[in-house]
């Protein structure tokens, strides 16, 4: 391999969106594809999740993975901080 991944993040999705049982399996790599830098086919993978659980499964999916996001981004910025103070 050239250092590429073997499945783009939308494919993932797509996979995943077909195998798991649990809308809550796929947030991560939901959460994935919304930070790379991949274009990814939203309208595919929206009516994927669509076809598998609901309309509403898609904002559920969306709203848990931007929690996600916010989360890991407040612990980086905490550690940041702390790394910070204990260097002075």
């Amino acid at each position: 391999m050239n250092g590429q991944p073997e499945y783009s993040y939308e494919d993932r999705l797509v996979r995943e969106i077909a195998w798991c049982s649990k809308r809550s399996e796929i947030v991560a790599a939901y959460r994935e594809a919304m930070n790379s830098h991949e274009k990814i086919d939203w309208d595919k993978i929206h009516r994927a999740i669509v076809e598998r659980w609901s309309h509403f499964a898609v904002e559920w999916i969306r709203r848990e993975a931007n929690r996600q996001q916010k989360r890991i981004h407040s612990i980086a910025s905490r550690q940041s901080a702390l790394r910070q103070s204990e260097g002075e």
